[in-house]
């Protein structure tokens, strides 16, 4: 589950920029290949296996795709947010903690509704996510739009997110 708190609004969001997530997208990539290496001591197989099946066959979009990972589940109409408002109407006696770490992420929510209007990218959104509830889980619709989605992502993360729990799962 992810937990959204006040604390992890972090002011230092507010200068987070592309430069930021090509570091972030390349640190992630070095420590796959870096696990894959250290692989190889206890599977070797298993190791080439992921290497030549996995790693060796993408590309940076890949690699931005991937670090993003289920970041499209919290756009308008997506899984995690049909989730959240599930959990909010059996929320009756639930603790007010479980009540305020859904009120924190309706607010996440929010937020990402205003920056897709800001960004001006509804329509893409709802391709996206129109094309994943098809079952169609090929990435082509997002490797089409992968600059929307990063810069949405890019916007949230200004806005002091952070990349785990707030933003991926």
């Amino acid at each position: 589950m992810v937990e959204i708190t006040d604390t992890n609004l972090s002011p230092e969001g507010q200068e987070y920029g592309e430069d930021d997530f090509q570091r972030e997208v390349e640190e992630s990539k070095q420590k796959a290949l870096r696990d894959v290496e250290e692989m190889k001591q206890t599977d070797p197989a298993l190791a080439e296996a992921i290497h030549s099946r996995v790693h060796a066959k993408r590309d940076e979009i890949d690699w931005e795709l991937g670090f993003t990972n289920n970041f499209h589940l919290r756009l308008p109409g997506a899984a995690d947010r049909e989730l959240t408002q599930r959990r909010k109407a059996m929320a009756e006696n639930k603790s007010p903690e479980y009540l305020e770490r859904l009120r924190l992420k309706e607010r996440l929510y929010e937020d990402i509704d205003r920056q897709i209007e800001i960004l001006g990218i509804g329509d893409v959104v709802r391709e996206m996510v129109n094309t994943w509830k098809r079952q169609d889980k090929s990435d082509d619709v997002f490797r089409k739009h992968h600059e929307a989605l990063k810069n949405l992502y890019i916007a949230l993360r200004k806005l002091g997110y952070k990349h785990y729990p707030d933003l991926v799962a």
